[in-house]
């Protein structure tokens, strides 16, 4: 009776962590497909006077892209911001780093400082959960 409970158990268990190994399996080739849903933009914010600095993988569970891009920050005024998004309605991707772009540009409006920018940086984290970063100047801590 106890051989039978230990086999029912063991056996149990096998079945929970292959259905694991499966919704993991499921999980990364989803985080893959938007990976590289993302990875099409690039040429597009390079068109757009945007520098790739840095570009990296992180493997696991859950995995990342994560890619730093810098430019000119007067070439991003409101106006300018505004055509590309029309330019690119449509594209989820790109519309997101433009949007935080112009999102990040109100509210240091909002702030009433003075700050004059050389450089506009860019932080993607390419992930099930996308994240964008934008820095206005160079940020000391990240």
């Amino acid at each position: 009776m106890i051989e039978k409970l230990k086999k029912t158990i063991s056996d149990a268990g096998e079945a929970i962590k292959e259905q694991a190994n499966n919704v993991s399996d499921a999980f990364k080739e989803k985080t893959y497909a938007l990976i590289d849903d993302w990875l099409q933009i690039f040429p597009d914010l390079e068109a757009q006077g945007l520098q790739v600095m840095s570009f990296g993988l992180c493997m696991g569970i859950s995995p990342a892209l994560d890619v730093e891009l810098r430019g000119k920050a007067k070439a991003f005024s409101p106006e300018s911001i505004d055509k590309i998004l029309d330019k690119c309605k449509g594209n989820n991707a790109l519309t997101t780093v433009f949007k935080t772009i112009k999102t990040t540009y109100e509210w240091h409006r909002k702030t009433g400082t003075e700050g004059k920018f050389d450089a506009i940086l860019i932080k993607l984290s390419v992930k099930i959960t996308p994240e964008v970063k934008v820095y206005l100047g160079t940020p000391m801590l990240t």
